[in-house]
């Protein structure tokens, strides 16, 4: 007897009601788990599981994300980026075997990448000044994931945190967009708590308070040329953190802070208003006078009116050591390159708020360095001079 010839109507009609019975199998089998529960969870790992999910059910709309430090709310972030625990896994080879086998190891701790503005308090701001002063303070603290109702819906607690990086945004005279710092830090442990149910006062709207056409950039010897510099790219700082084994609390990794890794300052200038970079540029790299060339900066932001300072960033020893012809909006410019060996940050917001003094952070000289005298070092002679009676210009296209 011949078969029916199988048309693709019915064969479609076929897998359609496959699928559907497939679907409708596991959305019971999966509604019998929820309510029953799963066997094989513990308490800890159901926790978990569902504190990192929770991102996932919420919208991003829906969530503000609140900051403690030391038991005291510091302010609300901006965005929230990792920061979940995940399991090491260990390979090894067993005996003769030619398969590789695994296991479960130690427990890892991502980092955690924070956003904020402003509106931060003293203590926060205090946390990366003394990071960048090279102290290395460890913090305890948590984030709290506040829904639009006032409800903490998942609280991650952090201990022994470590500031890993920090950001300082690109700067810009020809936009005026809020603009936020970021923030990377390392813990040492992560816990998590789920939902609470807790109602809090919902975090107010995150206003940035900085603005990327508000700043003012000022150089040692080039205030004149600097106040025409129309950007400046982001600048950021790191520190090395290091991971080690502690035997005195049965071999949990610890971690501490290494060296600080200060990164180069890039700035834009119109190509007419660069001479007095050009001059520096000459002395420092062409005809290699460093003894005494090194000069200090400050970069502060500014409110929306253009007149209060926010915060200042005291950039120290810079040294040009390029230079190089770029196009803006049809003009030409130039993009001069700075290395810098260290940053304090000497003023931030929140000061007067929390009570914190802008005196913890040590300041090398009291008086501003546009008043300083600059008595320079005798120059160092070298066996061979690179050129004699330069007279350099700027790079043509």
């Amino acid at each position: 007897m011949q078969r029916p010839k199988l048309t693709h109507r019915s064969h479609t009609h076929s897998t359609a009601q496959s699928r559907r019975e497939f679907l409708t199998k596991t959305a019971i089998f999966t509604g019998g788990i929820l309510a029953c529960g799963w066997p094989f969870l513990t308490e800890r790992s159901h926790s978990v599981y569902a504190a990192q999910s929770a991102r996932v059910i919420q919208t991003e709309s829906t969530i503000r994300y609140v900051l403690e430090l030391d038991g005291a709310t510091v302010g609300p972030l901006q965005s929230l980026e990792s920061g979940f625990v995940s399991g090491e896994i260990i390979s090894y080879q067993d005996g003769n075997s030619t398969v590789l086998s695994k296991r479960l190891g130690r427990l890892k701790y991502e980092d955690i990448v924070l956003t904020f503005g402003a509106n931060m308090s003293g203590p926060f701001f205090q946390w990366i000044a003394k990071t960048l002063n090279r102290q290395n303070p460890r913090k305890n603290g948590a984030i709290a994931f506040v829904n639009q109702n006032g409800q903490i819906i998942e609280r991650r607690e952090l201990q022994n945190a470590l500031i890993k990086e920090v950001v300082f945004p690109g700067l810009d005279v020809t936009t005026n967009e809020p603009t936020y710092w970021q923030m990377t830090v390392t813990p040492e442990r992560i816990g998590y708590q789920p939902a609470s149910g807790q109602a809090v006062a919902p975090p107010p709207a995150n206003q940035s308070g900085f603005h990327t056409g508000r700043f003012r950039l000022q150089i040692q010897g080039l205030e004149q040329a600097c106040a025409f510099v129309q950007r400046i790219e982001p600048f950021v700082v790191k520190q090395e953190i290091i991971s080690y084994r502690d035997g005195g609390s049965a071999g949990e990794s610890r971690v501490r802070g290494g060296r600080l890794q200060v990164g180069n300052v890039v700035i834009t200038i119109p190509y007419h208003q660069a001479g007095p970079f050009t001059a520096w540029f000459s002395a420092f790299v062409l005809q290699g006078q460093l003894a005494g060339n090194t000069k200090h900066g400050v970069l502060e932001w500014l409110s929306s009116d253009g007149q209060t300072v926010l915060a200042t960033l005291a950039l120290n020893n810079l040294g040009i050591f390029r230079m190089a012809p770029v196009t803006r909006e049809g003009t030409p410019h130039v993009q001069i390159e700075m290395y810098c060996e260290t940053a304090q940050l000497t003023q931030f917001p929140g000061v007067e708020s929390s009570g914190v003094s802008q005196q913890t952070v040590p300041r090398k000289n009291t008086v501003p360095f546009t008043q300083q005298k600059v008595v320079p070092l005798q120059p160092k002679s070298r066996r061979q001079p690179r050129r004699q009676n330069l007279n350099p210009s700027l790079p043509q296209k």
